[in-house]
């Protein structure tokens, strides 16, 4: 997937032809964000017991150690993108 317009500065013209997503500080608190609106809409609908307990323990200082909420915060820049 080429890179979301959410994560593009607002002088970058939408013509990128850049795949993935860079880990800077204003992306990943976007990632947070959405991941935050997901678990207080959606929560009642994870029964994944070890993303509960990633959700659970998740803290930005050692964000390298869960990696189902760092897939989960992609997907949800991908959710928002399309």
């Amino acid at each position: 997937m080429r890179r979301p317009r959410a994560t593009l500065s607002e002088t970058t013209v939408n013509t990128n032809k850049q795949y993935g997503t860079p880990a800077t500080r204003a992306i990943i608190d976007h990632q947070t964000d959405l991941i935050a609106d997901f678990v207080n809409d959606y929560c009642h609908t994870v029964w994944f017991e070890d993303m509960l307990d990633e959700l659970h323990r998740y803290s930005d200082a050692d964000k390298r150690l869960f990696d189902i909420i760092v897939a989960m915060g992609m997907a949800l820049l991908a959710d928002e993108e399309l």
